[in-house]
């Protein structure tokens, strides 16, 4: 996500690395959280705005917007729901890369990564 955007973070890349596979604590999925975080990194209040209530209520509503494109892409938001296994369960986990499990994570983030995309091409008016 941040390689399309040309904003790419080391610091940020190393930060979401513990969210893959819902943090395996059966949470969210990390393609949304990182695509959470990208949005506010794009949108998010800063500087003298961080003190508004205004400008924080603002950079919630694409967040808002992927969330639900994201749910209704994947029917949650749940890793564990999304790809029908706990994969902090070895078995569950070796069932789940043995039907192609990591190929079909990798088609996930990038259906997310372009759900991130008209959320943006929309906020910026492109869309």
């Amino acid at each position: 996500m941040q390689e399309a955007l040309g904003k790419v973070d080391p610091l940020m890349v190393k930060a979401i690395g513990p969210m893959a596979g819902g943090s395996r604590v059966r949470s969210l999925c990390g393609a949304l959280q990182a695509g959470v975080l990208t949005l506010g990194m794009l949108y998010g209040a800063e500087g003298e705005k961080l003190s508004s209530q205004e400008a924080l209520v603002e950079s919630f509503q694409p967040a808002i917007r992927f969330y639900g494109e994201f749910e209704k892409a994947f029917g949650s938001r749940n890793c564990h729901e999304i790809i029908h296994a706990d994969l902090n369960n070895p078995e569950e986990r070796q069932k789940w890369v043995d039907r192609g499990g990591l190929e079909e994570c990798a088609r996930l983030c990038g259906r997310t990564v372009r759900i991130l995309f008209e959320v943006i091409r929309e906020k910026e008016g492109k869309g």
